[in-house]
This record gives C-alpha cells, sequence and structure tokens, in this order.
C-alpha cells in the first residue's frame, strides 16, 4: 500500500465509506481512533479495541464487525474484502 499512488476522489469517498462500515458496529471505533486510508486501488483500516473488554464482546464485535466489511456487504461500494489482521496489540 505505501507504495501506491493516491486517487483523491476514490481514497476519499472509499475511505468515508468503510468508516461509516466499521463505526456502525457496536464496540468498535468508539474507544480509540480508527484510521481509515486508501490510495489508488487498495485501503487499509487499523484501529484498536476496547482495552479490557470481555472475551464474549470483542467476539460479537468481530463477527459483526466481519459481516459489515465482508466482501457481499461492500460489492454495493465497488470494493472487496481481500484481508483481515488481528493481533493483540501488545509489544
Amino acid at each position: 500500500m505505501r507504495q501506491e499512488r493516491r486517487d483523491p476522489l476514490w481514497a476519499s469517498r472509499a475511505e468515508a465509506a468503510i468508516k461509516d462500515r466499521i463505526t456502525s458496529v457496536a464496540d468498535v471505533g468508539r474507544d480509540a481512533p480508527l484510521d481509515v486510508l486508501c490510495d489508488m486501488s487498495i485501503c487499509e483500516a487499523t484501529g484498536v479495541a476496547a482495552a479490557g473488554a470481555p472475551p464474549e464482546t470483542l467476539e460479537r464485535a468481530w463477527e459483526a464487525l466481519q459481516r459489515a466489511t465482508g466482501s457481499a456487504a461492500l460489492n454495493g461500494l465497488e470494493l472487496i474484502s481481500t484481508a483481515s489482521r488481528f493481533g493483540s496489540g501488545q509489544q
């Protein structure tokens, strides 16, 4: 992604659409910054889940996030979900 040039028109629309989808999920994007960056043909969304949230809350949020950003949900936006990556956030 870091090597692509930015298409300002497409990128800004895609960023807004993806951020809207992600923040529509309960327990996501409320307690910590959510960043969505797009270039010419690829986007990256990064954020941190609420610290100390019980596993069942995170599991529910993860499942809802997968539905909200899966390829079927994004087709109308002319976007395709190709990967997801999650980590503990600890260094």
